[in-house]
C-alpha cells in the first residue's frame, strides 16, 4: 500500500480525500530550484518507495541528509501521481540527489524561512514541493555530533541545575531539527537553551505545563495511507484526576481529555492531520517526567494508530 502524503483540504473526510486522489489528473513538474537555506532537517522512520529512479519518501527518512534543491508541483496537480513522481525522480538523479521527500509546504516553512532573501522563494505556500536530498557523509555526521555535544556543554554551564535524561536530550535535538534550528548558530542555540530552561520546574500536578513530545500517526483507508511524525511542545493541564493534553501547529493538532488514576491515563483523543480528523479512545502511563499515550481505532473511514511520548526536565542519567 502506498504511503500517500496529504494535500490541504481542511474539513474533507479522510476517505473522500483519498478517493479524490484517484480522480485528479497530473501535469509536468515545475523547475528545479537549488536550496541554499539552513541544513537542519528532521529524521523519522519513513519507508521509501523504490520503484523510481531514486527512493521516494512521504515522511522524513531515518538517515541524516542535506537538501540540494526543490521541485514544485503545479497547483491543481495530483502530487502523488506516478508520472509526476517519476519525472521528479529523474530530475533528482540528474542533480546528484540520492532520494526525494514529498511534503506539503506547510511542513517546510520553518526550515526555508532563513536570512537569505531568495531562500523562501524555493517553496510556494500554494503548491506541494518535493525535496531533492543527498545523504550526509560520515564526516558530516561526526561534525553534527560535535555540534550537539558543544550545545549541551554550553547548556549545562549556563543552567547547571537543570538535569536532563539522555532520552530528553535526543528528543531536544529532534525538536530543534523540526524547528529548523542550527545548533552551530549562537542565536538558535541560545534560544533553544532558554526554551528548555523554561520547561524546568514542577512537571506533574501542576495546573498547566509545557512538555516536549514526539508522536507518530498512521491513518489508512482503502486506497492509501498517511504517516505523520510530529515533534513539538504540548500543554498538559491537570486538575485533580482530570487531564488534558493539547497541541496545535499549522494543519496538525491533537486534543486528549481523560483521567489520571493510579498513574494510568484513559480518555478520548481527537487528532487532526491535515484533511483528516479522527476521534479515538486513548490510554497511557504517567511517570514523574515521562508520559506515554497510545491510541488505535477502526471506523468507516479507515484505521488510525497513534503513539505519543511526552518528556519533561528533571533528574536523569544524561546530565
Amino acid at each position: 500500500m502506498k504511503s500517500f502524503k496529504k494535500t490541504p483540504a481542511n474539513g474533507v473526510p479522510f476517505l473522500a480525500w483519498l478517493l479524490s486522489l484517484a480522480l485528479l489528473t497530473g501535469c509536468a513538474t515545475g523547475p528545479y530550484t537549488a536550496f541554499h537555506g539552513r541544513q537542519a532537517w528532521p529524521t523519522a522512520n519513513a519507508i521509501p518507495e523504490t520503484e523510481y529512479a531514486v527512493p521516494v519518501y512521504y515522511d522524513w527518512p531515518e538517515r541524516p541528509y542535506r537538501v540540494l534543491g526543490t521541485i514544485q508541483i503545479a497547483e491543481k496537480t495530483n502530487p502523488v501521481e506516478n508520472k509526476v513522481i517519476a519525472q521528479a525522480a529523474v530530475t533528482a538523479k540528474s542533480k546528484g540527489g540520492d532520494a526525494l521527500i514529498l511534503r506539503h509546504p506547510v511542513k517546510l516553512e520553518p526550515r526555508v524561512m532563513t536570512e537569505g532573501a531568495n531562500d523562501s522563494a524555493a517553496v510556494s505556500p500554494a503548491r506541494t514541493s518535493i525535496l531533492v536530498i543527498q545523504w550526509k557523509t560520515l564526516a558530516e555526521q561526526e561534525a553534527d555530533r560535535q555540534a550537539t555535544a558543544a550545545f549541551w556543554t554550553r547548556f549545562h554551564a549556563k543552567y547547571p541545575r537543570v538535569a536532563l535524561t539522555d532520552e530528553f536530550k535526543q528528543l531536544t535535538v529532534e525538536y530543534g531539527a523540526y524547528q529548523g534550528l542550527d545548533l552551530t548558530s549562537p542565536k538558535d542555540s541560545a534560544g533553544l537553551a532558554e526554551e528548555l530552561n523554561g520547561l524546568s520546574g514542577t512537571a506533574t500536578n501542576a495546573a498547566s505545563a509545557k512538555w516536549l513530545f514526539r508522536g507518530a500517526i498512521h491513518l489508512s483507508g482503502f486506497a492509501a495511507s498517511i504517516d505523520e511524525t510530529l515533534c513539538g511542545l504540548a500543554t498538559i493541564t491537570q486538575s485533580g484526576d482530570n487531564v488534558t493534553i493539547t497541541f496545535h501547529s499549522g494543519e496538525d493538532s491533537f486534543n486528549f481529555t481523560g483521567l489520571d488514576q493510579n498513574e494510568r491515563l484513559s480518555g478520548d483523543i481527537e487528532i487532526s492531520a491535515g484533511p483528516s480528523v479522527c476521534k479515538a479512545k486513548a490510554a497511557g502511563v504517567v511517570l514523574t517526567n515521562r508520559v506515554t499515550l497510545d491510541s488505535r481505532a477502526q471506523n468507516a473511514e479507515g484505521t488510525v494508530r497513534a503513539t505519543f511520548t511526552f518528556l519533561h526536565t528533571g533528574t536523569g542519567n544524561g546530565g
